[in-house]
């Protein structure tokens, strides 16, 4: 009997250990699902309603809310032509006279003189490749006959002191790398095209001086413009750097801060809260973030109003769609109603070319009646999924769900100020230019 009694535990036990490894191996696959479709599949979160044919469709809005929304019917949409479009204004033209010989401007039939009658305007683009040239400050030097003194012409000022280049070089160099993402390798082989050589070295220098001299004044203005915002939006990312005075690289990581159109970017060593807390510390409004704890310190140091973003909140149920479609559907279009509704807004501002002041009373009202509608729903189904036991907070639904309940008092603050976007992908595109330039 004890043997059996045993048997019976360990087959117990053996089937318990299978039970947790095959919960583990679902586990990866959906992980190993999330991760090639983020790697092969599109980047658009793109979502069909129409494909979840186990949900009810969302419902009509109801006339109050087309009052309130007043869209603009949508339009037919034209055709894009197929013709070439003509040259800006703005480029110069330069004028090439095609005439006829004075020969040829007699009729073949009769030998009268032709009478000219108007003409065809023929418009080709173009392009004259940069040329190097030098400049050469001839200092004219005027000496006083009675032995008095000499006086020189003076040169305009360089950028630098006894350097080699204009300005204009400096500015080349500097634009090539950061904004046509251009290493400095490519731009000497460039160089080397044009007949010229510039060690990468040497414009590695010219790089550096630029940022010393003409940039910091620059960024110190910037800043200050920056901290006097009501509303800031963060994001950062990783960047590989060479390590100064020492073989190899190691990761640093780029900070990007905007609003309305302002845009800085600040280094760090690493991602620790030092970044933003030190970057940030005259700052006091609202910040909108993903959900980074980093930022944590000098939300609760400043006091600032912490707002997340709907975007990062959607990506992770998007994730849950293949594994969890009948869990993370539903939240998909509640959260896609959101941004119609934002979407809307905007195009209500276009179309009457609204001031700031008055589409945020816009976004206060309408957010107030029917945005507020949307996140109390949001709100029951994530209870809802949070106490059923098919939801695992290991799995990709569990996890978008304990991410939206984690992060629900930033998610919700959209409401309460309508200055803030219901996302934070405008640092995302701000920061986007520096993923290109890290893949060249």
């Amino acid at each position: 009997m004890e043997e059996h009694a045993a048997l019976l535990s360990e087959n117990e036990l053996l089937r318990l250990a299978n039970a947790q490894k095959d919960e583990e191996i679902r586990l990866l696959k959906e992980q190993l699902e999330v991760l090639m479709s983020r790697v092969f599949g599109r980047k658009r979160e793109r979502f069909n309603p129409d494909q979840l044919s186990l949900f009810e469709s969302e419902p009509e809005a109801t006339e109050e809310e087309a009052i309130e929304y007043e869209e603009i019917p949508a339009h037919r949409r034209r055709k894009k032509g197929h013709g070439r479009k003509p040259f800006p204004d703005h480029l110069p033209r330069n004028d090439i006279l095609c005439d006829l010989s004075d020969e040829d401007k007699v009729c073949d039939e009769c030998q009268a003189a032709l009478k000219l009658i108007g003409q065809d305007i023929t418009e080709r683009g173009h392009l004259i490749p940069a040329q190097w040239q030098v400049n050469r400050y001839i200092k004219k030097k005027y000496a006083c006959p009675h032995g008095h003194g000499v006086k020189t012409g003076e040169a305009p000022a360089p950028l630098l002191e006894r350097c080699k280049f204009e300005p204009s070089v400096y500015a080349a160099i500097t634009v090539s790398k950061f904004v046509d993402h251009q290493p400095l390798n490519r731009q000497e082989s460039i160089f080397k095209r044009h007949g010229f050589s510039i060690p990468r070295s040497t414009m590695g220098d010219m790089v550096q001086r630029v940022a010393e001299i003409a940039g910091e004044p620059v960024i110190r203005q910037m800043k200050e413009e920056l901290m006097g915002e009501r509303f800031i939006q963060a994001d950062e990312t990783p960047i590989t750097v060479l390590q100064e005075g020492r073989k190899g690289s190691k990761q640093g990581y780029l900070w990007v801060y905007r609003s309305k159109g302002k845009v800085l970017f600040d280094f760090r060593e690493d991602r620790k809260r030092a970044g933003p807390s030190g970057f940030l510390k005259d700052f006091s409004g609202i910040l909108q973030t993903d959900g980074y704890s980093g930022y944590n310190e000098i939300v609760a140091r400043n006091g600032l109003v912490r707002a997340g973003c709907w975007s990062h909140c959607r990506r992770k149920f998007h994730d849950a769609l293949k594994s969890a479609k009948a869990h993370a559907g539903p939240m998909m279009l509640l959260i896609g109603r959101l941004f119609r509704i934002e979407s809307a807004m905007k195009k209500r501002r276009d179309n009457r070319a609204m001031g700031e002041d008055a589409f945020h009373a816009l976004r206060a009202r309408v957010r107030s009646t029917r945005s507020v509608k949307v996140i109390d729903q949001i709100r029951e189904l994530l209870l809802d999924l949070d106490l059923r036991p098919a939801v695992l907070p290991k799995s990709e639904i569990g996890k978008a769900v304990i991410y939206a309940m984690n992060q629900w008092k930033t998610l919700v603050a959209f409401l309460d100020h309508p200055e803030v976007e219901l996302d934070n992908n405008a640092a995302e595109r701000a920061i986007r230019q520096v993923a290109l330039g890290r893949k060249n």
